[in-house]
Order: structure tokens, then C-alpha cells, then sequence
């Protein structure tokens, strides 16, 4: 099992904050960044996490913009549509210097996995904000009524599904399959494969932090933490 954590960074890197209007960039860190999602998935296992914010570079995106509905991988405006970022000389050398480094090293990372293992899984881990969010990600009115969404991809065995399922509903918690987000990261060499694949766990903010789900853990960090202890424990065994 692999932990792939690609949201939970505001750090932007040296040399780059000046291309930023920098209360934008505070907006968008308020709704995009997935906090504390560091300290929620938690595993023996090795864990991927992505260094620089995902309004720098958004490892989980497209590089071909045209395949995006919302953001592509540099984002240049903010939650609301306003301009977040101008494109400078050095956003060039991004794919190349961290992009492609970030995938490579989890393709490496399955690879190295192969060899251990007679199956490895990805687990992409996030939160996600409990309204509605539009392609621009706005806030917009009423969430779906969803705690855990969990996100898997065509070779992804749905019995793992069933049991993830079993521990969330036996907490009380609601689940959605591939929504409000769908699908989980797999690099595209194991599209088909059955031997590696993935699944994504989506946590509402609202379950382990305070409203306005910006800055603060809730008194149910903890609980929280330990469900989705329960979720990693199965997912590891169905590894071995």
C-alpha cells in the first residue's frame, strides 16, 4: 500500500510568491488546500506526499488543460474567478523540475512495491469542503449529503469497495461512490492492470474541523482519525 497525499502543502516554493496576488492565493488556500490531511492518513507504509501547494502545481491534474472541467495544473485564477497568478518565465520549467519528478517517484514506488508484494494499492487521500463547488470551485449552496466519498477507477476490485462501505456505514457516516469526486490517481501504465491499482478516500472538512473549515480541528479530529485508521488497516491487509 502507498499513501499519495497531493493537497495538503500551502507552500509555495522560493522565487515564485511574487507572481501571486497574494489575499487571492490566501482565498484559495482557505478552500482547496486539504488540511491536516497529513495528519489523518497516517500508515506504516510509504507515504507520497506532494511538497508545494496545489496552487502552484497540481500533480493530480492534466498537463493538457483541454481535459480539465475546472482547474488545469497551474492555476491562474482563484476560487471566485478572480486572477490569482501571472505566468512568468520560470513556470516553464515546472513540469519538467516537479511535475514529472512527482509521478516518476510514484511510479518508482509501484515498481519497488511489485517486487514485495503480489498486489500494491494507491491510496489518494483528501478532504474535501462541504458545499457544493463549481468549476471555478465557488462555494456554492448545499453539499451532498456525503462524509466519506470514495473514488475508484474501473480495475479497482469493488469487494475492497464493500468493505471500506461497511466500516464508514458502521460509524454512522454516509458514503458516495465516485462522488462529489471521482476516480483515484493510477499512473496510466496500470490502467488495466490487476495487480496495481487504487482508491480514493474523500473526507468532509466538516466532520474533523471547525466551521468555517479554514484553520482549526474539531473536537472529532481524533474520532475521525481513527475511522479512517480502521479504512487503512483493511486496505494494507487486502495488500498482503
Amino acid at each position: 500500500m502507498i499513501l499519495h497525499i497531493p493537497h495538503a502543502s500551502k507552500e509555495i516554493p522560493y522565487g515564485f510568491i511574487d507572481d501571486y496576488n497574494v489575499t487571492n492565493l490566501n482565498i484559495t488556500n482557505n478552500f482547496l488546500v486539504d488540511h491536516f490531511t497529513d495528519e489523518l492518513f497516517v500508515h506504516k507504509c510509504e507515504t507520497i506526499i506532494a511538497k508545494y501547494n496545489r496552487a502552484w502545481c497540481d500533480v493530480e491534474k492534466y498537463t493538457d488543460d483541454s481535459l480539465e472541467q475546472g482547474f488545469g495544473y497551474i492555476y491562474t485564477k482563484d476560487v471566485f474567478g478572480d486572477d490569482l497568478r501571472t505566468i512568468s518565465s520560470k513556470t516553464k520549467n515546472i513540469i519538467d523540475n516537479y511535475y514529472n519528478k512527482h509521478h516518476q517517484q510514484l511510479i518508482s514506488s509501484c515498481e519497488h512495491h511489485q517486487t514485495l508484494f503480489d498486489t500494491t494499492i494507491i491510496v489518494d487521500c483528501h478532504s474535501f469542503y462541504p458545499y457544493v463547488i463549481d468549476k471555478f470551485d465557488r462555494p456554492l449552496v448545499n453539499k451532498f449529503n456525503i462524509d466519506i466519498c470514495l473514488g475508484y477507477n474501473k480495475n479497482t476490485p469493488l469487494d475492497l469497495i464493500a468493505s471500506l462501505t461497511k466500516i464508514c456505514e458502521h460509524n454512522g457516516l454516509n458514503v458516495g461512490y465516485n462522488t462529489p469526486y471521482s476516480g483515484a490517481i493510477l499512473p496510466s501504465r496500470y490502467t488495466n492492470s490487476t495487480e496495481v491499482f487504487s482508491v480514493m478516500i474523500e473526507v468532509n472538512k466538516k466532520l474533523y474541523m471547525r466551521p468555517p473549515y479554514f484553520y482549526t480541528k474539531n473536537q472529532n479530529f481524533n474520532k475521525t482519525k481513527e475511522i479512517i485508521d480502521q479504512l487503512l488497516d483493511t486496505i494494507y491487509k487486502y495488500n498482503l
